[in-house]
């Protein structure tokens, strides 16, 4: 693996770094997306984001392209998720998930489990999960043991862990947003038929709709949602993201965002890609970076929070 660092000229813009694994990954020998950067608190798909600029303002400063094209892979990548350790993804439709060190040189790289069709992932303390055709599947993190299937029903696709071990799905032909506690699931918001991104924070759930385009807030409970402030200009989200200040976003398959949840500002962009990234993006976060995946250019990248 080779990474490539790009430093802008200006003391207004941070630095990016794309990141990509290498064919044929299969234990601890393979090369892989070495990340360098501190470690952070544990976060998921759609888990703890941060973002570079002046409290989320427009025009705020952000680094651009071109980011040179490191290494492509033959099939695309997914879903992403971040620990204070680790960066974990998936690569489909047929391939698996995936993990490296996020402090490392990319070595200790491992393929995890071989998929189908697999979509997104994330992590808790005790498991990785994943979406895979119309399933959640569940493997436990400390020796891999124990991989389990829960049916989704429909189609299941974006992932967020929140706290007490709940997992949140989505559910893109049913139309909703659904909650499993790690025995069973229930539906938990029913017309969301066409969310594209989530992020759990605490209590707190958020995520894309794609009709109209914008952000939305609902609780673990199943409280009445709301949206979140209207954005201008926008044809697409995907990929959410939320810390306890803001929530964050790739807009237009080109630009990651951010805007404080309270008080409530104007977006910012925290970097943007000089080409479409494709569709099923997806960002999380460490202590130190937003991670984006670019499905269309078979890659990872990565810019200063």
């Amino acid at each position: 693996m080779r990474v490539l660092l790009w430093l802008g000229v200006s003391s207004l813009l941070t630095s990016c770094l794309l990141v990509t694994s290498l064919d044929g990954l299969e234990g601890p020998s393979s090369g892989t997306a070495g990340l360098s950067g501190t470690a952070g608190t544990d976060t998921t798909v759609g888990g703890s984001s941060g973002a570079a600029g002046n409290g989320g303002q427009l025009g705020d400063a952000s680094p651009q392209g071109p980011f040179p094209v490191i290494v492509d892979r033959p099939i695309a990548i997914y879903g992403i998720a971040v620990t204070s350790t680790d960066l974990y993804w998936v690569e489909g439709p047929s391939g698996g998930v995936y993990r490296a060190s996020t402090g490392g040189n990319g070595a200790d790289a491992v393929r995890l489990v071989m998929t189908l069709n697999a979509f997104d992932v994330a992590v808790d303390d005790a498991y990785l999960y994943w979406t895979e055709g119309n399933s959640l599947w569940r493997q436990a993190r400390a020796d891999g043991s124990a991989a389990m299937q829960w049916p989704g029903g429909g189609h299941t696709q974006y992932l967020a862990v929140g706290g007490l071990g709940r997992v949140y799905i989505s559910n893109s032909f049913e139309g909703n947003i659904v909650v499993f506690n790690g025995v069973r699931s229930d539906a938990l918001y029913l017309t969301e038929p066409q969310a594209s991104g989530m992020a759990a924070d605490g209590e707190n759930i958020f995520w894309a709709r794609g009709a109209p385009v914008g952000l939305r807030q609902g609780s673990a409970t199943g409280s009445q949602p709301f949206d979140l402030p209207p954005l201008t200009d926008v044809t697409r989200i995907t990929g959410v993201a939320a810390d306890a200040t803001y929530v964050y976003w790739i807009e237009d398959n080109i630009r990651v965002k951010k805007l404080r949840r309270n008080p409530t500002t104007l977006p910012g962009t925290v970097c943007q890609a000089p080409q479409e990234i494709g569709d099923g993006n997806d960002i999380v976060v460490d202590a130190e970076w937003v991670y984006f995946s670019e499905p269309a250019n078979h890659r990872i990248s990565k810019c200063r929070r």
